[in-house]
């Protein structure tokens, strides 16, 4: 995708496959991290929509387990957060603005230390 152009869907369809690939009987995470609005292929919502709804383990308990995937997703600067709301999962703390790159740079730094 050239510069300046967002596809959230195909990077989420992609993640799909990824997940698809993974262990059966894992909890499974998926980061979306954007500073836009995604304007190359269909509405990233229904993407993530798939994506929630897949089913690895028909055992899993999800009452007592939580969902089998959750959708994590970053807005930073300039993002659209009212995609990026419909993005995450619907649960408390999968949603998350970040103001500028440098507040990012530092997350991630002390995230890896």
């Amino acid at each position: 995708v050239p510069a300046g152009y967002s596809a959230t869907h195909a990077a989420l369809a992609r993640a799909k496959d990824v997940v698809l690939a993974s262990r059966t009987t894992s909890k499974k995470a998926v980061i979306v991290i954007t500073d836009g609005k995604s304007n190359v292929g269909p509405p990233p919502v229904r993407a993530s929509i798939q994506l929630r709804s897949l089913v690895w383990d028909e055992g899993w308990n999800s009452t007592a387990s939580g969902p089998q995937l959750q959708i994590y997703a970053f807005g930073i600067k300039d993002a659209y957060m009212p995609e990026v709301r419909s993005i995450a999962s619907p649960l408390q703390n999968h949603t998350f603005y970040i103001p500028t790159f440098q507040a990012f740079a530092e997350l991630a730094r002390s995230l890896h230390d």
